[in-house]
């Protein structure tokens, strides 16, 4: 309880200008995050869960796609599916230690069934690359966060359209499964990598509107800035200090010529706060109604 009011009386003290306007709950069987949720409300895109086609969307910031192109895309991050009696289960990421000569290997490998079928696949990191196709069209996938340390099972598209992606996959698990890179980290007691999870598939007409309201649209930039990822994993008095102070220094102490809004995103909520003045009442509806600050990262848009 002392911990909780040191930790309240920081974030009241630094962030007093910080008015809550709304709280989302995510459905516990929801594929996208509180993160991916509070984006496309941010950009004013329909409430699609699990078809946000973050892929291609990243794919036309970084000038690799025509303006207006139909093409779609899909992320794979690289992974470890631990399976058990009843059920296959994803490793999270950081567990894995992939390093960059690891992956490329395994990408170079790859990147021949991508080839053969006529798609293409680009490096973006150790841990993710970028697939483009059409057999990515119209697929639901799950963020990675929503599925690490659960069952799968409930996280898959089975439906007809996503048969040629499964196949993909399959061919993608068979060729991991004998590669030399595995061998090779087996002997370092390390984790194999034997999949890939697809996720942020489809095309950018796959969303049927954007629509606009008071608190974003499609046109504005959103800037994302995480400083809780050390809280996540090492929670503590200190690192919770640390986060937020942070956050004040990233985001709170920066000159705003316009009104800006923030979503700060836990495991099954967001909550979008405005930055401004408070008069009085707002001050004492958020001193009875302080969100729960856990394990959160942070999107804003300046509108």
């Amino acid at each position: 309880v002392a911990l909780k009011q040191q930790l309240l009386a920081f974030v009241k003290n630094n962030f007093s200008l910080l008015s809550r306007k709304h709280t989302f709950v995510l459905s516990p069987n929801a594929w996208s995050s509180s993160h991916e949720a509070a984006r496309a409300f941010l950009m004013g895109w329909p409430e699609q869960d699990g078809y946000y086609p973050w892929a291609a969307l990243d794919a036309k910031a970084n000038a690799q796609i025509p303006a207006n192109s139909n093409a779609s895309y899909a992320y794979l991050q690289l992974g470890h599916w631990t399976m058990g009696m009843n059920e296959v289960t994803m490793t999270p990421e950081q567990q894995l230690q992939l390093n960059e000569e690891e992956s490329m290997a395994l990408f170079n490998s790859v990147k021949t069934l991508f080839d053969q079928a006529d798609q293409d696949l680009i490096y973006c990191n150790p841990n993710l690359w970028l697939a483009k196709g059409d057999m990515f069209r119209g697929l639901r996938t799950a963020a990675p966060c929503r599925v690490q340390q659960k069952s799968l099972q409930n996280w898959q598209d089975t439906s007809e359209k996503a048969r040629q992606a499964r196949r993909l996959l399959s061919e993608i698990q068979m060729m991991f499964y004998t590669h030399t890179v595995n061998d090779q980290r087996q002997f370092l007691n390390l984790l194999p990598i034997n999949t890939v999870w697809m996720t942020g598939a489809g095309s950018l007409q796959d969303i049927s509107s954007v629509t606009h309201h008071p608190y974003g649209a499609a046109d504005l930039p959103i800037h994302t800035q995480s400083c809780f990822d050390l809280m996540a994993t090492e929670p503590s008095l200190d690192n919770w200090l640390k986060a937020w102070s942070e956050l004040n220094q990233a985001i709170l102490n920066q000159p705003y010529t316009q009104p800006t809004h923030i979503a700060l995103c836990g495991d099954e909520t967001w909550t979008l706060l405005e930055l401004g003045e408070k008069n009085k009442w707002q001050k004492l509806v958020d001193w009875f109604q302080t969100p729960d600050w856990t394990t959160l990262t942070l999107e804003t848009t300046k509108l």
